[in-house]
């Protein structure tokens, strides 16, 4: 990728945590989503749009454009995950819903990234890295068929209607988000804020989350609850997730160790 779109490993990376930003900024729109939309036709929508998308990276030429279509299919993995949640969730009656739920959703996606990156691995070494496309293609329309064989086309849920959805909020933390991204993966690159584009991006981010934080306090219809984080259970809990996250994420490290170190790559470990 670096080849051929001309790009610098951080545009890469970029390109990565532009997915989460969008991911970040379309949760708290979500659920109002899921609440007026049928689940069938709505993950069909989706998933459709997901396909599209992919059909444009592959014959993407420019890395900015590319940058704008990771960020919209960040939009489309925060909606599928959503749908997935709710499937779930609503198919488990007992008391421990909640902890089967979770740990049946978060163990798949765990699962998912070792079995997908093994796939990938193997079709990049032995094809162009644009046949991952082609390939994750086949999956979502294979995601495509199961849905339209296995879900029913009405629910009978009573729609809520969509108004009064703080779109402004949504522009707001995306912008916040994409300029926290840009900061923490060129600040070092172009020495933090010795370089006038670190400085904008970090005062975005500042000036961001503030009026973010702000305008949830005064709306009458928050998109995010923002006086929940006067909790002191909230806050607890917000710190447990960061230390489970940041336990997950340290098998980076070994990744990097085993690769850069050790000269292990995905071809190696099918091997054995």
């Amino acid at each position: 990728m670096v080849a051929y779109l001309g790009a610098q490993p951080e545009d890469i990376s970029f390109a990565l945590l532009l997915t989460y930003a969008g991911i970040i900024a379309i949760l708290p729109v979500q659920f109002r989503f899921l609440r007026y939309f049928e689940l069938r036709a709505y993950l069909l929508l989706n998933i459709i749009l997901a396909v599209v998308l992919n059909v444009f990276c592959v014959n993407c030429q420019d890395i900015h454009v590319f940058f704008a279509l990771r960020f919209l299919q960040g939009i489309l993995i925060g909606n599928t995950a959503s749908c997935a949640l709710t499937l779930i969730f609503t198919r488990l009656h007992s008391e421990r819903a909640q902890a089967v739920g979770s740990a049946v959703f978060y163990g798949t996606i765990l699962a998912n990234t070792v079995l997908i990156g093994l796939v990938a691995g193997a079709v990049v070494n032995a094809t162009d890295w644009r046949f991952t496309y082609n390939y994750l293609i086949g999956f979502q329309l294979l995601t495509l068929l199961m849905i339209l064989l296995t879900m029913r086309s009405s629910s009978g849920h009573k729609p809520y209607p969509l108004y009064q959805i703080d779109w402004a909020g949504f522009i707001i933390i995306a912008c916040t988000a994409v300029a926290f991204a840009y900061t923490m993966i060129f600040g070092s690159k172009y020495y933090w804020f010795a370089d006038s584009r670190i400085v904008y991006s970090g005062l975005i981010t500042v000036c961001g989350a503030l009026l973010f934080c702000y305008s949830q306090w005064i709306r009458k219809r928050p998109l995010i609850y923002i006086r929940a984080f006067t909790y002191p259970n909230f806050i607890l809990g917000l710190c447990l997730l960061a230390i489970y996250y940041g336990s997950k994420d340290s098998i980076s490290l070994v990744y990097n160790y085993a690769g850069g170190v050790l000269k292990w790559s995905t071809a190696t470990l099918q091997q054995w």
